[in-house]
């Protein structure tokens, strides 16, 4: 018997106590939205420091969705994660006028939010 795979389970809302976004009812501890934020005003608004408000937005909108329960929001906030943890590496590594230390902050949030979500989906599927 062989058994397909279904995308129903994917778009169902589930209980928001399964989703990422929550640590045994309690809120995740750590918030990259703020460390976006604080790092635009860090450096001056500039060029780069506008760009970090985007994610802040964007993080934002992953949490209301997975406070909602909607599973599919964990994968496209993995996806965004690990890019956020890539574009953080590359202002790392070049002079920029946002602190390395919200840099970091930045790097190891997404990092324990990337394998939150990494968990949470594999939970899921066992």
């Amino acid at each position: 018997m062989t058994v397909t795979p279904t995308w129903e389970p994917m778009l169902r809302p589930v209980h928001p106590r399964k989703c990422a976004s929550r640590h045994d009812g309690k809120p995740i501890p750590f918030d990259q939205r703020r460390l976006h934020v604080i790092g635009s005003v860090l450096a001056g608004f500039s060029g780069v420091g506008l760009f970090l408000l985007f994610p802040a937005v964007l993080y934002t909108a992953f949490v209301i969705g997975l406070q909602r329960g909607l599973v599919w929001i964990e994968y496209v906030a993995l996806i965004c994660m690990l890019g956020g943890m890539a574009g953080t590496g590359i202002e790392l590594a070049r002079d920029t006028t946002i602190p390395a230390w919200v840099l970091w902050g930045i790097l190891a949030a997404d990092g324990m939010a990337a394998v939150l979500l990494v968990q949470s989906i594999r939970s899921r599927l066992t």
